[in-house]
């Protein structure tokens, strides 16, 4: 009878919390770039691209407008691509 009072008496671990997977960071900004070399600038969502050493466009924007841009005929067509990094 002691050991079972014992048992009982003796402080409860805590549960095993499990860590959470950490969940990937959503970009602060969203990269678009022109697919090829355009001859003049253009606008996104009344957006003037900048220039590229390389002649190519890029356009920068909010997670909430990249959405928006997705469904741009441009972005549709492919002439103009989003990027990772820039």
């Amino acid at each position: 009878m002691s050991e079972t009072k014992a048992k009982k008496a003796a402080p409860k671990k805590a549960a095993a919390t499990t860590k959470k997977a950490a969940e990937p960071k959503q970009p602060t900004v969203v990269v678009f770039i022109s697919a090829e070399h355009e001859p003049v600038q253009f606008h996104i969502r009344d957006r003037y691209a900048h220039r590229r050493e390389d002649g190519r466009l890029r356009w920068r924007f909010s997670p909430e407008e990249a959405e928006l841009v997705r469904r741009h005929h441009y972005v549709q067509m492919g002439r103009v691509i989003e990027v990772d990094n820039d």
